[in-house]
């Protein structure tokens, strides 16, 4: 009976231990979470501002196009008169 207490008292120990790991391992995993959802926070940010890049790329290259072809043909017109 007493190798019986003994066990008892040796898996309650463990057990014991094993929650305390537990919520050690809970923890950690709380902070990964935290930091991927700012990781995912900032590869969102980054990717607006680069698509907004690349609009305002893609508009300013387009008006400037059209400024050099009203600049191609000014320079047409006054080169005819």
């Amino acid at each position: 009976m007493n190798e019986i207490a003994v066990t008892v008292r040796e898996v309650s120990a463990a057990l014991a231990l094993l929650e305390e790991q537990s919520e050690q391992i809970s923890s950690i995993v709380g902070v990964i979470h935290e930091i991927a959802d700012q990781t995912n926070l900032l590869a969102l940010n980054a990717a607006i501002e680069a698509a907004d890049r690349g609009i305002r790329t893609r508009f300013c290259g387009s008006n400037r196009r059209l400024a050099n072809q009203k600049n191609a043909g000014r320079c047409k017109t006054l080169a005819t008169h």
